[in-house]
């Protein structure tokens, strides 16, 4: 089992549709960006929540959204996308979903596991060991991109 911890924003809004046997299947694009050599570089994750699991999240999560999910990543797939050049597709299915603060806004607090939340929540933690209060959340992106690993 490979659990991977994603920090992103949202490439649109969520989309939940059901499979023929009528389970609920929402799914989310996450845009991770990196810096490699001076250069930025997307990485676009495909985010898979089964079930009801974060039925209480989801009208909160819109396109731009900064957010962390932590899940079992999926083999990643090799396609060929429309300019003939290979493309890779990494997917996870979610297991915890933190909102996390972006530059513009305050911190929302909270994490989302198993459908509880704890709105009154100011500090974050990402897991690691790492983990910033309301205050500190404004260059989160830049000290996240600045890590050797």
């Amino acid at each position: 089992m490979n659990i991977v911890e994603v920090i992103g924003n949202l490439g649109k809004d969520p989309e939940t549709r059901y499979t023929p046997s009528g389970k609920k299947v929402t799914t989310l694009t996450i845009a991770s960006n990196t810096k490699k050599q001076g250069k930025e570089e997307t990485t676009w994750w495909r985010v898979t929540i089964w079930g009801d699991t974060f039925d209480n999240l989801l009208p909160h999560l819109k396109k731009g959204s900064l957010i962390l999910v932590m899940g079992e990543m999926k083999r990643p797939e090799i396609y060929t996308n429309k300019d003939g050049q290979s493309q890779v597709s990494l997917e996870l299915t979610a297991d915890i979903i933190r909102f996390l603060p972006s530059r513009t806004d305050k911190p929302q607090g909270g994490a989302y596991q198993g459908g509880e939340s704890n709105s009154s929540a100011s500090t974050f933690s990402l897991g690691g060991g790492v983990s910033f209060s309301q205050g500190q959340g404004a260059d989160m992106a830049d000290e996240f991109s600045e890590l050797p690993f």
